[in-house]
């Protein structure tokens, strides 16, 4: 079981298999806990590695805001996550956000014992890292506006035709979705290089020699939304602190 300790900092430690329960006050910067390499694992009963990341929460409790920090309590191959208040009691109008990923994470069948430099529940510090800590973000351009949004950057075209912006934070493969557009059609999506603007190829128009699993309009999305408009999605990749500036074009009916 890895978890953010009080101090914000990862752990990880056996998994607690007696009915005596252990439990562990976790940080206060995007806390998570994590279960991975379940020693009975058979394909037939289901087991996953699954991580629980919190982004945000906000608490209501007796009519006022609390604090506490969440409490994560292992007993006997079951993890309960509450918070360190002890008992309470609970009122009308009181209420609990949180906004968390649910996160099936690696291969069941892995021994992750951290021997490749790494930490065995490396995949989900990393999730943590470049989703919570780092996430991706957008920055409007021309002819855009950013939506407020969690986890996914989303941005509306305020001329119905094409809007420019840049993206950074994030890590690896990273989606944006860019609402507003008035028409129905295969987007046009460049990317700035220098000074100039160079058509963005997604991932279904490389060549089949090289990406032999991609298929005709891999990469993209088209939605029709209940305004009446449509809105678009296109997958691009993010390294460190690189940003990348796009123009995505839909003004030629389809």
């Amino acid at each position: 079981m890895g978890y953010l300790d009080a101090q914000n900092k990862s752990q990880v430690v056996d998994a607690n298999v007696s009915d005596t329960a252990k439990s562990y006050v976790l940080g206060n910067i995007c806390p998570y806990f994590d279960y991975f390499n379940i020693p009975d694992y058979t394909a037939e009963n289901g087991y996953v590695n699954l991580a629980f990341l919190v982004h945000s929460s906000s608490f209501i409790i007796g009519g006022k805001e609390s604090n506490a920090p969440f409490l994560l309590t292992d007993y006997d191959d079951e993890l309960f996550l509450s918070l360190d208040l002890g008992e309470i009691t609970l009122k009308k109008g009181d209420r609990f956000t949180i906004n968390a990923i649910l996160l099936p994470w690696g291969s069941q069948e892995t021994i992750y014992d951290g021997s490749n430099g790494k930490a065995p529940d490396q995949n989900v510090r990393d999730v943590r890292e470049n989703t919570l800590l780092d996430p991706l973000k957008a920055t409007a351009l021309e002819n855009c506006t950013v939506i407020d949004s969690v986890f996914l950057p989303k941005l509306r075209a305020t001329d119905g035709k094409s809007a420019s912006f840049t993206l950074s934070g994030g890590e690896n493969n990273v989606v944006v979705r860019v609402y507003g557009f008035d028409m129905l059609t295969v987007p046009a999506i460049y990317e700035k290089v220098g000074d100039e603007w160079v058509k963005y190829e997604v991932s279904s128009a490389q060549t089949p020699d090289t990406y032999a699993n991609f298929h005709q309009y891999d990469g993209y999305m088209v939605y029709y939304d209940g305004d009446g408009t449509f809105s678009y999605s296109f997958v691009t990749d993010l390294k460190g602190d690189q940003e990348r500036t796009f123009k995505l074009v839909a003004d030629t009916q389809f």
